[in-house]
């Protein structure tokens, strides 16, 4: 059993991977994503999006890649970058409004759907990130609940960018011009409930508070994603016992 201790948007993590875990996803996933680094003719680098529901464990794979590259001693440099640093700040939240079930509200209730996000930045910055070199990137710290700007540095020749929207259309759609292979991480419900309201609670929210933002909030976000995204070029999917399967 591989262990790797990650910390993820500022909350510490575990994840463990079996040896047919290891070779059958995070390997194949590395080798893959290797030989497209190598065949490249232009200067750029070798981009992946991570897709899927809030949840289903996109940071958490995408960075025990990130850990098993270096556990592997590769020569090409993997990083993980995520969609979250683009969350439209709390002040904006606060202030911008929108319509849902007939009644005005602030976006920072449904804070985690698509329209909170800032997806023409993101655009700008992936086309940067894939052809300059030390391009900013920002990060989202949950315990602090907003963006810190320019957090990391875009320094890898691989990189691994994960996110709840990067399958769905508009804007999204052509950054994947700039991804050079999809991935879809799905997991079941039942276990996407548990760890949404886990997550919340962690945050600060009461288990009454997390359970009626998962009712409003997640929940929905979870039906958009399978309602809208396209296909992927290859599935991962997560059991309730935690392992991973390719589909």
């Amino acid at each position: 059993m591989h262990k790797y201790d990650l910390t993820v948007n500022g909350f510490c993590v575990s994840a463990s991977f079996t040896d047919e875990e290891i070779s059958g996803i995070l390997d194949h996933v590395l080798d893959t994503l290797i030989a497209i680094h190598l065949e490249k003719t232009e200067k750029s680098r070798t981009v992946a999006f991570f897709a899927g529901p809030p949840g289903a464990g996109k940071s958490t794979l995408s960075m025990a890649l990130e850990k098993r590259a270096r556990e592997r001693k590769l020569m090409l440099r993997v990083q993980s970058l995520g969609l979250d640093g683009f969350h439209l700040k709390s002040s904006i939240l606060k202030t911008r409004k929108t319509v849902k079930d007939g009644r005005e509200i602030s976006l920072s209730d449904i804070k985690g759907a698509p329209e909170t996000f800032d997806a023409g930045g993101f655009l700008k910055a992936a086309e940067q990130a894939k052809f300059s070199f030390d391009a900013p990137w920002p990060v989202y710290d949950r315990r602090l609940h907003d963006v810190i700007d320019g957090a990391v540095k875009v320094t890898g020749d691989i990189l691994f960018i994960e996110g709840n929207w990067l399958l769905l259309p508009g804007l999204w759609q052509e950054a994947r011009k700039l991804s050079d292979r999809n991935y879809a991480v799905l997991a079941p419900d039942p276990l996407l409930r548990e760890r949404l309201i886990q997550r919340k609670q962690m945050g600060g929210k009461t288990p009454y508070e997390a359970l009626l933002w998962y009712e409003n909030v997640d929940e929905p976000n979870v039906r958009l994603y399978h309602a809208l995204s396209a296909a992927p070029d290859e599935t991962f999917m997560q059991n309730e016992y935690g392992r991973w399967k390719k589909l």
